[in-house]
């Protein structure tokens, strides 16, 4: 994708990836982060084209079926087994 056709965003609900995801989007990486009351909360940050679009569209009205969070788990187990990978052929 052109970089100036993506956009991209941050967040840490699992429906919401869910969702955005089914929108073909893309999950470009996932962290942990300090949250706002002290504990650790998983980051995901995904891009795409329009994806500022879906995530208001999410947020006013769209439900994430739970079926399809099996497949957002997988699609997270494979990018951290992926920078897992990365991280030990740097070191």
């Amino acid at each position: 994708m052109n970089k100036r056709e993506t956009d991209r965003l941050v967040t840490a609900n699992l429906a919401e990836v869910t969702y955005l995801l089914g929108q073909k989007h893309q999950l470009i990486d996932a962290s942990l982060s300090m949250g706002s009351l002290g504990a650790e909360e998983m980051l995901f940050t995904l891009e795409g084209k329009n994806i500022s679009r879906d995530r208001k569209l999410f947020l006013g009205t769209c439900r994430t079926p739970l079926n399809k969070i099996p497949e957002t788990l997988e699609v997270i187990r494979n990018l951290l087994w992926k920078k897992q990978e990365e991280a030990a052929f740097h070191d």
